[in-house]
């Protein structure tokens, strides 16, 4: 009877343990088991009895302008910000989610994962992140959300080369594609000898990219026209072998509706890496190109 009670209570003391252990992984991953959500706006309701024609192919047109801010608080440095309206009982966002993970690094995500560093200047932080090829900087007055003041620049990851510069002051056509200055004559691609090259004497490729399937958070402009049958993005391959001066050749077209699409066109061009440039009688020369 001894050695029954002696077992019990040691199975009892062994499940206490771990389940107790659990709940505190728990506590650790999501904050508090059930986390609060706050309105921190007015929500936006399109109840379908006020009007029997309104459909959700209408509210979700009218609701890219008309979303209402939600914070769902898991802890004090780990909170998820959405962006929703509601449609009789159907709820649809979109948002990021934050962790302040030290006193020097802050990860964000949503459809990617980034990692932030970040530090205290006066009522502002100074953020910086290195992410896919390239080199981020910029101020933010808030961590939770990120939320960016005055400009944000982007460099290749060396820093050498700046790639687009963000003002964040202003709503539409924030992103300006930086121009370097490039030493010597650049030629065109029928003035050359020989094209640029990937360093093992590939062609430069084809790069795809579209605005299918991109969340409304990431490209928030109105439609744009019917595009060309293919968009072109033109730069320069210096002598030295890199690439800069990365332009949209349209005057309109996707690129120009959705930024984040030109971004990620330029860093697929980055991951090029160095590149075997042009010559023009055995002689290495700039020249502007054109995928």
């Amino acid at each position: 009877m001894t050695k029954f009670i002696v077992f019990v209570t040691t199975f009892l003391l062994w499940v206490t343990t771990c389940f107790k252990q659990d709940t505190n992984r728990d506590a650790l991953t999501y904050g508090k088991d059930f986390p609060d959500t706050i309105k921190v706006e007015p929500s936006f309701y399109y109840p379908r009895d006020k009007d029997p024609h309104w459909g959700k192919a209408k509210a979700a047109r009218l609701a890219s302008l008309t979303r209402a801010r939600e914070d769902i608080v898991f802890s004090p440095t780990y909170k998820r910000i959405e962006y929703c309206y509601y449609y009789d009982n159907y709820r649809n966002c979109y948002g990021t989610t934050y962790q302040i993970t030290s006193d020097s690094t802050l990860d964000v995500w949503d459809d990617d994962w980034e990692v932030w560093h970040y530090k205290k200047q006066g009522n502002t932080y100074f953020i910086e992140q290195y992410y896919d090829n390239t080199y981020i900087c910029g101020f933010t007055k808030s961590l939770i959300p990120l939320e960016f003041v005055g400009l944000s620049i982007t460099t290749t990851v060396d820093k050498i080369d700046t790639l687009w510069i963000i003002d964040h002051s202003v709503d539409y056509s924030p992103l300006t594609l930086h121009k370097t200055k490039v030493k010597g004559t650049i030629y065109t691609k029928d003035k050359v000898d020989s094209p640029p090259t990937l360093l093992n004497g590939d062609t430069l490729k084809i790069i795809y990219g579209s605005t299918n399937g991109i969340p409304k958070s990431v490209c928030p402009s109105l439609p744009p026209p019917p595009p060309p049958p293919t968009d072109k993005v033109t730069f320069v391959v210096t002598k030295e072998g890199r690439i800069v001066n990365i332009e949209n050749s349209y005057a309109e077209s996707e690129l120009d509706y959705c930024p984040s699409l030109m971004t990620d066109l330029i860093r697929s061009l980055i991951q090029f890496g160095q590149i075997k440039p042009a010559t023009l009688n055995g002689q290495n020369v700039n020249v502007q190109w054109t995928l």
